[in-house]
């Protein structure tokens, strides 16, 4: 059905009769000796490869993957070098998250065309994708130079930098993409966490704020938000939205911050058992074994009577562990050095 309704949106269902009406007939009133010579082999309509690409991006839209790439792939059979073609098989292999064939796909674009901005772009997400994040700035600053206007090449630039740790070299990216697309949430909350990784959390809460107003945050932007909140200071508001994040995305990360958040709040019970539930979601992770163990060791120490060593005794325990799995953490290392008991 999609076919037919393409080649009739395109004119091509048919030929024209008298007056330009469509027919299903040939006419038969015109010898064919008196055709010229290619109206006698060829065939009634012919599908131009440009009108393919436009069929494949259509049924890509739809989700119908697989007619898609076989539309792209005819016009590669003919066309080789149809840079289009190429594009439109990359975006495919991206949606079927096949990523090292997209790349391959959007790579032979830009070797077909380097001045092709979405090519370019779309070289450098699958790269970020599988890993090669050094490969994908360079994409990003090439397709950039291309388009210095496109907000999602900037924002990406931004995430790239990110992950090699180079927040300085993403804030210049990070605001460039809000202020060319001051409506994109995730642009926003991109912004935030490049101030945040800066430690310019005032600005930070801001861009955060504006993200909040745009649409419900997502889970990494709730931590980021309460993360936040706690630089600042403000415990409350980071309790508060730390709640709303174990209540919509509950994991062991976000009950470990809400743990510490409570901690910070002087409600030791409520902190260790936002501890425990964490570490029932994930049993090793260092932060929440470290953060039951303050709880314990403060639960101990306000004791009048502190031959019940059990807590402390838990504590010590929750730390071992924690050394054993990241033997990096000289301040836990020296805990267990002050307070460790024999057996």
């Amino acid at each position: 059905m999609f076919a037919a309704a393409w080649f009739a949106a395109a004119g091509l269902t048919g030929c024209a009769g008298p007056g330009g009406s469509p027919s299903s007939e040939p006419d038969y009133r015109t010898p064919s000796a008196a055709l010229p010579q290619d109206a006698r082999v060829a065939p009634a309509f012919a599908v131009t490869p440009q009108q393919r690409v436009q069929a494949g991006e259509l049924l890509r839209d739809e989700g119908q993957l697989d007619a898609a790439l076989n539309e792209f792939n005819r016009v590669l059979a003919s066309n080789p070098q149809m840079v289009a073609a190429h594009v439109g098989v990359g975006t495919v292999r991206h949606k079927q998250e096949q990523y090292q064939e997209a790349k391959q796909s959007f790579a032979r674009a830009t070797e077909l065309d380097a001045g092709r901005f979405d090519a370019r772009y779309l070289l450098g997400l699958m790269q970020q994708v599988l890993g090669e994040t050094g490969e994908a700035i360079a994409s990003y600053r090439q397709a950039l130079a291309i388009d210095p206007d496109d907000a999602g090449g900037h924002r990406d630039l931004a995430t790239a930098y990110l992950q090699i740790g180079r927040a300085d070299l993403a804030v210049p990216h990070a605001e460039a993409a809000v202020r060319l697309r001051p409506d994109g949430q995730a642009a926003w909350c991109n912004l935030a966490a490049t101030y945040s990784l800066e430690r310019r959390y005032a600005e930070a809460l801001n861009a955060y704020r504006t993200a909040t107003e745009l649409g419900e945050l997502d889970a990494p932007v709730l931590l980021g938000l309460g993360d936040t909140h706690l630089k600042l200071n403000h415990i409350r508001r980071a309790v508060n939205t730390l709640n709303e994040l174990v209540r919509r995305f509950p994991s062991g990360l976000a009950f470990e911050r809400l743990g510490y958040a409570m901690f910070r709040t002087g409600d030791f019970r409520a902190a260790n058992r936002a501890y425990r539930t964490a570490l029932d979601y994930t049993p090793e992770a260092t932060a929440a074994l470290n953060g039951l163990g303050a709880c314990l060791l403060t639960e101990y120490a306000r004791q009048r009577d502190r031959r019940d060593q059990t807590s402390l005794r838990e504590a010590l325990k929750l730390w071992r562990r924690s050394v054993q799995l990241d033997n990096s953490q000289d301040a836990i290392v020296d805990l267990l050095s002050r307070y460790d008991l024999p057996g």
